[in-house]
């Protein structure tokens, strides 16, 4: 049954950290190899901006059905496009395998304003393609997620970036994240909360001014999901907590088809804390979600 309110996803289990990753041209202290490791600010930085550097290649030891990515933390550019290829066999290998899936070219950025939003304007530049400024992206961490429905038992992908105007002269990438996607289904219910963990510093003078340490912000996201089938609860969200604890990440992807929201809604995630289950009927569960952002 699909979610009512759009298709919930979570990417788990996670692939990113079995990738080997090669291709391009990488700086050598921002190598290819950081786009499977936190903190975001080990990112891989390529030497130049030509599509021949941007390539990335992603093989992984076995077959793994892989259908979500998500690029957290780039800096492409407005004009920049992607291409994401799924192979059965090694794309490092020759002669180089045909792909099973190619998503095509398509826009890294979409649109983010309503034509009618004060954001998009003929005097701010964007009323045609309606995304965020560069000024506007550098404020908080964006992600970029791609989908591929019912997936593919697959063991390498390639990722092409065009990206050849990038103000930079370079593409960098803080992470890019490799999962198979679990659909939250039914959906989170009513009064789930979402927003911002505040955690910028006000300090006070005696003279009642105010001086502040603007600090990053995460996103959380809490709820429950009332009547989950108990089956379905323990070999997914049972399993997420036993092997994600608190500490590994996992891709977060609530409502994918509400892509005008997509840069406000994803993101990487991990358990905020682990909460009990609830056996609420013979047979259903209800399950908490409490998930934060991974600054």
């Amino acid at each position: 049954m699909a979610a009512v309110n759009g298709k919930w996803l979570v990417g788990f289990p996670r692939h990113t950290e079995e990738v080997t990753f090669s291709g391009g041209s990488w700086e050598a202290l921002y190598p290819i190899s950081n786009l499977s490791l936190l903190p975001f600010s080990k990112v891989a930085r390529s030497t130049n901006d030509s599509n021949a550097s941007t390539i990335i290649y992603g093989v992984l030891p076995d077959k793994r059905i892989m259908d979500l990515f998500l690029i957290c933390g780039d800096n492409i550019s407005e004009t920049g496009r992607l291409r994401l290829k799924l192979y059965e066999t090694d794309i490092t290998s020759s002669p180089t395998p045909s792909a099973v899936y190619d998503t095509g070219w398509f826009d890294r950025w979409e649109v983010v304003y309503e034509e009618d939003s004060p954001f998009a304007s003929w005097d701010s530049g964007n009323w045609w393609d309606r995304t965020y400024s560069a000024a506007n992206r550098a404020k908080n961490r964006q992600y970029r997620d791609i989908y591929i429905p019912d997936g593919y038992d697959v063991l390498s992908f390639s990722l092409e970036i065009d990206d050849e105007d990038n103000p930079d002269g370079y593409v960098q990438i803080g992470l890019l994240e490799v999962a198979t996607a679990i659909e939250i289904s039914p959906a989170p219910q009513l009064g789930a909360q979402y927003g911002f963990i505040g955690r910028t510093v006000a300090t006070e003078t005696e003279g009642g001014g105010k001086y502040f340490e603007r600090r990053n912000k995460a996103r959380f996201f809490q709820g429950v999901l009332p009547l989950y089938d108990r089956n379905a609860a323990l070999s997914t969200f049972y399993e997420l907590v036993r092997l994600n604890d608190i500490d590994v990440p996992f891709a977060f992807i609530p409502d994918i088809n509400n892509r005008i929201n997509a840069p406000r809604n994803i993101f990487l995630a991990r358990n905020a804390s682990i909460d009990p289950f609830t056996r609420v009927l013979i047979s259903n569960d209800a399950i908490p979600l409490n998930f934060e952002e991974v600054l």
